[in-house]
């Protein structure tokens, strides 16, 4: 086993840790599995909340008409064995589960859970731990890290799998609001959800996945009463359906260098399988391979024009929902009780038992008021590592382990995900997986693209525990 060795004094000691993983969600969860598969004698400590092991925000959801946006087939945490979720689900379901089946994301957690504690069992070095890091400090070649259970510990490398944080702040509402029961700033709040009453009215900031995700919690409890729905855009998810794929368009293709240009290529692509008899949704998911490649050939400036135009038109045909999802959303639109509203928000105060909300509609360029008694924050998670209110990214930051990216998507990372700092040094043993990367990745926080980078993680980290090995026997 590779000895982590800090100098200090003239003296050497071995590390407590080989390998810290920070977040235990699905990602976090993977690193550990693919360390303890591969090298099981490896002190490795994953720390996470209570009841995140392997589940996180995402797959830790208490509503069980929360579905994954895969169908099972497509869901393997491991990307050499793309059918081994779906046969797991088949040998614990009592009626067969097709490979088109959109699946509830508990039972994804329970998945990955199993994982977890199948690693723990057969690697002896794997310790999950409940706790948070809330500090890590460089410390030579290694790194002294911190929990909010004032404890302290030595490791030689480090993955930073943080998730996805709450959303930001919205814009307009009054502070008396925002301090108030009224006011949810985090959608994933489930005891804030859970006061949310029958005829109680509900404006939801935002429309995407999360919105949905709250639009199917309130519908399992009978809860709320009218419910606004209002974004930019006012694009709302669009449903899978099964298509005939289509063929890869894009490979070996020297694809436009400006986003207009290529908005219309996909366009005409997207036209042209429709008039063949195929969907749009084929050329979308052929498009998804080369997505990363893609943004790293954009110029900064066709990236925020991307950012700014383009981002909820491809997040909306991109990151489509289950069609049992839909149809819960046409439901309650046809009775009336989903309204939604393409408009930006301009004032939120409050009544003596509500909330007055101004908003400026774009359809029909004029003011509006509408009264609600909840407002509930979907606008997504905050990206901005500098507005976070998060002790350990506060303290990274101000040690200058890491750095934001100049469109303030994540961090500054290499290509194969290793931690940019203040220096513009990529340290070889500390490395970022998921939404951290998404300013260097874009498309970088669905399971496809996680499990790829967890598999790759553990294997860089193994390599430079291996080159590290040899240049001790080397000065022995």
């Amino acid at each position: 086993m590779t000895v982590c060795v800090v100098r200090s004094a003239g003296t050497t000691r071995e590390c407590d840790y080989d390998v810290t993983i920070v977040g235990a969600g699905f990602a976090g969860a993977m690193v550990a599995v693919h360390l303890a598969r591969v090298a099981p004698e490896l002190r490795v400590r994953l720390c996470g909340a209570r009841g995140e092991h392997g589940r996180g925000v995402a797959y830790g959801t208490t509503c069980r008409r929360h579905l994954l946006n895969v169908p099972a087939a497509k869901m393997s945490a491991f990307p050499e064995n793309p059918e081994h979720f779906w046969r797991w689900i088949n040998a614990r379901s009592r009626e067969v589960v097709a490979k088109e089946a959109f699946v509830s994301r508990q039972e994804y957690g329970a998945y990955v859970g199993e994982l977890l504690r199948e690693a723990k069992a057969t690697a002896r070095g794997l310790e999950v731990t409940s706790m948070r890091v809330v500090d890590v400090q460089p410390n030579d070649e290694t790194f002294i890290v911190a929990t909010d259970q004032n404890e302290q510990f030595t490791t030689s490398g480090l993955v930073l799998a943080l998730g996805n944080f709450p959303p930001g702040e919205l814009r307009g509402v009054d502070a008396d609001v925002r301090r108030s029961e009224r006011y949810i700033s985090s959608p994933w709040d489930a005891d804030a959800l859970a006061r949310v009453g029958e005829r109680d009215d509900v404006l939801i900031v935002g429309s995407g996945l999360t919105a949905v995700d709250v639009l199917l919690s309130l519908e399992q409890r009978d809860a709320g009463g009218t419910i606004h729905v209002l974004s930019r855009r006012g694009l709302l998810p669009i449903a899978h359906r099964a298509s005939v794929p289509a063929n890869d368009v894009f490979r070996g293709r020297n694809l436009p260098a400006s986003i207009r240009a290529m908005t219309r290529l996909v366009r005409r692509e997207a036209a042209a399988a429709e008039k063949n008899g195929g969907d749009w949704r084929a050329v979308i998911d052929a498009l998804r391979p080369h997505t990363q490649r893609y943004w790293n050939s954009l110029s900064s400036g066709e990236r925020r024009r991307f950012l700014r135009h383009v981002r909820p038109f491809w997040e909306a045909h991109r990151h489509r929902i289950a069609p049992e999802v839909i149809s819960v959303v046409e439901r309650l639109r046809a009775r009336g009780q989903l309204i939604l509203h393409k408009a930006r928000i301009e004032r939120i105060s409050a009544a003596a038992d509500h909330l007055v909300v101004s908003v400026f509609d774009r359809t029909t360029r004029k003011p509006q008021t509408f009264t609600a008694h909840f407002v509930i924050n979907c606008t997504g998670p905050e990206t901005n590592y500098r507005r976070l209110e998060d002790p350990l990214v506060s303290n990274l930051l101000r040690r200058g382990v890491v750095v934001p990216d100049a469109l303030s998507l994540g961090i500054e990372t290499t290509p194969d995900g290793r931690v940019t700092n203040s220096a513009g040094i990529a340290a070889p043993n500390l490395f970022a997986i998921g939404s951290a990367r998404k300013g260097s990745l874009y498309e970088t926080t669905a399971v496809p693209e996680l499990r790829a980078q967890a598999k790759e993680i553990a294997h860089s980290l193994l390599a430079q525990f291996a080159d590290s090995s040899r240049a001790l026997k080397g000065s022995g």
